[in-house]
């Protein structure tokens, strides 16, 4: 690693100066891509706001100026979990700002920070120059991207995630407890951080009262939201229960029906696009990461896939699935010494990016 202050100042700023610079240049492209396709194809008459600012964003808006439902029915919206709405309040200041206006540009925010992590978290597992700055140009021009400028959750579970696996990678165990424990009132799977955790901790310290308590702070917040929905709507799993509206596309699975035919059923149902994304990341990026020896981060990329598939349905796959940190880190662990793959895998994402905006800028569901 770097030798002094000054060499580690100095390798900073440049991941500084990098970074921001593909920012910039991926905002320009994505602005270039959607304007064509806002006025050349679909030609809906709407601003950038209401293009961008739909979907999921809505009910996070509902939740931070309203608070959740008072009584529990199903498609309530305490399927959606409470840390980004908390954000928008506090950064809107309660709705004194525009709610819509504020997430789009925070969001961007946080994906910059998290092009920044991503830059030094490569680093500290090793990686040479030229296949970092590749993850970083992968991640800021990857077709999720269409999440990342809408009020969603994904840069902020993307950045909280990135951030708890370098704190662990530097040691800094305390650290990764705390911003870990975040992930579980984030999105629904962000509990799931605990099973890398346990396994760092395992396999480095062994288990000890430590670790326990650390395993408890990491339940705290989800805890603390179970126990809040339980007094509110007198049920805690609450964000799983109302997924059952047809709406929402998770029945989950009658286990005392034919499970073979509602899982054909499930996969039936899917697009081309949820079916591949939630394969490559079930499968492949698993078996990359494991293979090459990051088994933490094999570990969380299949505990946060294999809930899709226990809802009984894989809708939003395509989301979930390259949401993660973990499909770019497997991209750039298996095109570290091919260039013909490198330049395959940011041509072919760059692709899916066009695919991804005319679906969503026509409003279809595909892509929600």
């Amino acid at each position: 690693m770097m030798s002094s202050p000054k060499k580690t100042f100095n390798w900073q700023l440049r991941a500084l100066i990098f970074c921001l610079l593909i920012f910039i240049i991926s905002r320009y492209f994505f602005f270039l891509e959607y304007s064509f396709i806002e006025h050349a194809l679909i030609k809906s008459g709407k601003s950038v706001v209401e293009n961008l600012w739909r979907w999921d964003s809505e009910h996070y808006a509902g939740i931070a100026l309203n608070g959740y439902d008072t009584t529990y029915h199903l498609g309530g919206n305490y399927v959606w979990f409470p840390l980004w709405p908390l954000i928008l309040k506090i950064i809107s200041l309660n709705g004194l700002f525009p709610l819509p206006e504020t997430s789009i540009l925070l969001n961007q925010l946080i994906l910059f920070s998290c092009l920044l992590v991503f830059y030094n978290y490569l680093n500290q597992l090793g990686f040479k120059t030229l296949d970092i700055q590749y993850g970083v140009i992968l991640l800021a021009f990857a077709p999720t991207n269409i999440y990342f400028f809408a009020g969603l959750t994904e840069p902020s579970f993307l950045l909280l995630s990135l951030t708890a696996f370098y704190s662990l990678e530097k040691d800094k165990v305390w650290l990764a407890v705390i911003i870990g424990s975040l992930l579980g009132v984030t999105k629904i799977v962000g509990i799931m951080f605990i099973v890398p955790f346990i396994y760092y901790s395992y396999s480095r310290y062994k288990l000890n009262k430590t670790f326990i308590l650390q395993c408890i702070i990491l339940c705290i917040p989800l805890s603390a939201h179970m126990l809040y929905l339980q007094i509110h709507v007198g049920d805690y799993l609450a964000f799983i229960h109302a997924q059952r509206a047809p709406g929402f596309a998770r029945p989950g699975f009658d286990l005392s029906g034919n499970i073979i035919a509602q899982v054909y059923t499930m996969f039936q149902k899917a697009t081309i696009y949820d079916v591949s994304a939630f394969a490559i990341s079930l499968i492949v990026t698993t078996i990359i990461l494991w293979y090459y020896r990051l088994k933490q981060q094999a570990l969380f990329n299949l505990f946060c896939i294999i809930p899709i598939f226990i809802s009984g349905g894989l809708w939003n796959s395509f989301r979930m699935c390259f949401s993660l940190f973990t499909a770019y880190l497997a991209a750039v662990v298996v095109s570290r010494n091919s260039l013909t793959i490198k330049m395959l895998i940011l041509i072919a994402s760059i692709a899916m990016t066009w695919v991804c905006w005319l679906f969503w800028l026509s409003g279809s569901w595909i892509f929600a």
